[in-house]
């Protein structure tokens, strides 16, 4: 398949050089023809031998000599711009490996998968992609390419809106828009995963709860716990679009305050994130880490983002900005939907969980590119190369034991090739098709979900096969992030070899 890709542009560039140089030859005999007719030049076969044969033939070569050596300069400037030149892998000498964080589980809703296992299992086979929708179409008529999940029952939250602006007294819109009561509906099926898999969490807040209440009075008084209670705090994140309104903030939060699995205290916080760019969840898991790493008490974060494409405002909008996929726009985007949350813990949490991580967030780190991805002729993956080398080194992990890569790739060939040039460089012991997990591709563009999609497979995966994972966000024009996530086992053998060095 790659043989095939690497053909057709070989044959592309060839088709394109032929046809400049038929116009350059046009342009300059047109030239000299013009010329002579306005010198009234006695033209003689030699003047047509030098000027309409030799000119020409000089030219052609002149302007691939110039165009080589253009090559050649911004290759050299490519090279000054990596540090140590990261084609010889060096290691960062004053990068440590960063603490690991828990990662106990990860769910996920999306199209053609209501489950992270299933999600997996169709990146795998490949088979999986947008098709034609069956109620929404573009500006001239024709059925737009989404991944839409089938069966989704927004019934019961156009009831809950309905009564919630009732209790606000406010007068219900004639219609809310498809993306908000989309997302919503998929934030129910996601909490009902959730629910069914939260045992050990709920019981650690009853536990929290009783110890709370209980206050150990005895006839000799009341001793003093303070230094020994440890109070289990567990913070809800919800990733939502950043284009949704205030007023639809404030219902998504009381909806899910109302639909979650757990006992609202004290130690309950629920908070909303709007989602700036692809990047936003691995951020969140790493300001989550360096906060709770050294606190005693047992700390938990769920980090849910759900987002619906599938929605006539949102296409309107792609399509007025040109970047709604279709014949005359290729390297648009196809709309998806989808819902994915991820629960980690700091230590104490685990033990107070007791229940093991189903992997370790063991590296992560970003960079942003100089040009726009989306840019005509800016092909680069030197800032992708960044994030993941630094990703690898703040992990401690080499790089060919890297088992898979997980990324928000779709069908658009700028960020196909930029991630298969990482590859190259960083995994080139990985297949490129096989051994990547293009998460866009099969489910269309997630908007908010994006980045929590990639890190709920690469989760995924690594429970299921124990093999280190690099995931790769570069949907985003301009933002790179890279993360390794790692087995708890093999991350914790890294950890105490780092340390003893």
């Amino acid at each position: 398949m790659s043989q095939t890709a690497v053909s057709t542009g070989k044959s592309r560039t060839l088709r394109k050089s032929i046809f400049i140089s038929i116009i350059l030859i046009a342009l300059t005999w047109g030239t000299i023809i013009y010329w002579w007719q306005a010198t009234q030049r006695n033209v003689t076969g030699w003047n047509i031998a030098l000027w309409l044969g030799v000119l020409p033939c000089v030219l052609l070569p002149a302007m691939l000599i110039l165009k080589r050596r253009k090559v050649r300069v911004q290759d050299a400037l490519a090279r000054q711009a990596m540090p140590e030149n990261l084609m010889t892998q060096p290691s960062l000498p004053n990068v440590q490996p960063a603490p690991a964080l828990p990662i106990l589980n990860a769910w996920a809703v999306a199209h053609a998968a209501m489950d992270a296992g299933t999600l997996t299992r169709m990146l795998a086979e490949r088979r999986t992609r947008p098709r034609p929708d069956p109620e929404l179409t573009d500006d001239d008529g024709f059925p737009v390419l989404t991944s839409r999940v089938a069966g989704l029952d927004t019934v019961g939250v156009e009831r809950w809106l309905a009564r919630a602006d009732a209790a606000c007294h406010l007068s219900a819109p004639s219609g809310w828009r498809a993306a908000f009561v989309r997302t919503l509906a998929l934030l129910e099926l996601l909490i009902g995963q959730i629910e069914r898999d939260s045992d050990a969490l709920a019981a650690a807040t009853v536990r929290n709860s009783i110890g709370q209440d209980e206050s150990g009075a005895t006839l000799r008084g009341t001793p003093d716990t303070s230094g020994h209670i440890k109070q289990f705090r567990i913070l809800v994140r919800l990733m939502i679009p950043d284009a949704f309104s205030p007023h639809e903030w404030q219902l998504a939060l009381d909806y899910l305050t109302q639909r979650l699995p757990l006992s609202p205290d004290g130690n309950l916080q629920v908070e909303l994130v709007t989602e700036q760019d692809d990047a936003s969840a691995i951020a969140e898991l790493e300001r989550f880490s360096l906060k709770s790493r050294d606190e005693r008490d047992p700390q938990a974060l769920l980090l849910l983002a759900c987002d619906s494409m599938l929605c006539p405002d949102v296409l309107a909008n792609w399509q007025s900005n040109a970047s709604l996929f279709g014949t005359s726009c290729p390297n648009g985007l196809m709309a998806g939907e989808g819902a994915f949350g991820i629960l980690c813990a700091n230590a104490a949490g685990l033990d107070a969980l007791s229940v093991p991580a189903a992997c370790l967030l063991a590296g992560a780190s970003s960079s942003m590119r100089d040009h726009s991805a989306d840019a005509p002729g800016k092909p680069s993956h030197t800032a992708l190369d960044l994030a993941a080398h630094d990703a690898l080194a703040r992990s401690g992990l080499a790089p060919d034991q890297v088992g898979m890569v997980v990324c928000d790739t779709d069908h658009r060939p700028s960020r196909i090739l930029e991630c298969i040039g990482t590859m190259a460089r960083h995994t080139p012991h990985l297949d490129a098709i096989q051994s990547r997990f293009a998460v866009s591709e099969s489910c269309g563009h997630l908007g908010a979900a994006s980045g929590l999609a990639t890190l709920a497979a690469g989760v995924q995966h690594v429970t299921d096969t124990s093999s280190p994972v690099l995931v790769l966000n570069l949907d985003h024009a301009v933002n790179r992030t890279a993360a390794v996530l790692v087995p708890s086992v093999e991350t914790g053998r890294h950890q105490i070899n780092a340390t003893a060095v």
